[in-house]
């Protein structure tokens, strides 16, 4: 027979809303091809600013990286695949060191940016992915829970972790619960981003990553 219970912990939930530094006019955005692959066309609502960005190309990865800050000290950074490069290999290939040498090759130019908006929310069963990671004591009958609760013979059975980032005219909307090959460079005079992308919201003093993904489809969230 089994004594243990089961009881589910709640996890600390990190909120960001930002605005932009310089937000996009309504008036301008308009629907636009969205092109998720050679076969498949979608219709969304693109958003249009001119101005000054930061920019940098990763060559290796043959992609482009464009800078959107926030006030406040956050930015947002759109990684963008060129047409001919494969996205699911660029995905393998993104780590801290690419993160960090994007952010240190950015150089300003005037460009217009082409932007849809997009919506996403995910939801992950952490239980199923933390044992991998080395954390898995917590979940066996021998888990030692006495710092969360007094209550004897006590295991984790469920870690549920759900991320939702809007991203329109305004600014950007997140929650969520619980440099080889890089130069900088002046881009061409727009940066249309109307295929697959990366997105990395950070915290611009300390490079921390607060959120990240990758859009296919901006119709779907």
């Amino acid at each position: 027979m089994n004594f243990f219970k089961t009881i589910a912990i709640s996890s600390k939930t990190l909120c960001f809303q930002g605005e932009w530094d310089h937000p996009f006019d309504p008036n301008s955005t308009q629907m636009s091809r969205f092109y998720i692959d050679k076969y498949n066309i979608v219709q969304v609502p693109m958003m249009f600013k001119e101005d000054k960005f930061s920019t940098a190309e990763d060559s290796e990865l043959r992609a482009r990286v464009l800078r959107l800050p926030y006030r406040g000290g956050a930015a947002l950074l759109i990684v963008l695949p060129d047409a001919t490069a494969d996205y699911t290999v660029i995905d393998d290939e993104i780590n801290a060191k690419r993160f960090f040498g994007w952010i240190k090759n950015m150089r300003r130019t005037r460009l217009e940016v082409h932007l849809p908006k997009f919506k996403m929310e995910q939801s992950y069963n952490m239980h199923e992915i933390l044992p991998h990671l080395g954390i898995d004591s917590v979940f066996l009958d021998s888990a030692n829970l006495t710092g969360l609760s007094k209550e004897g013979h006590l295991k984790i059975s469920q870690v549920l972790h759900k991320a939702v980032i809007e991203v329109d005219e305004k600014g950007t909307t997140a929650a969520s619960a619980t440099s080889v090959g890089i130069t900088a460079y002046s881009l061409p005079a727009t940066f249309i981003v109307n295929r697959p992308f990366f997105f990395f919201l950070y915290h611009e003093a300390t490079s921390s990553l607060l959120f990240m993904g990758r859009v296919i489809n901006p119709t779907k969230n």
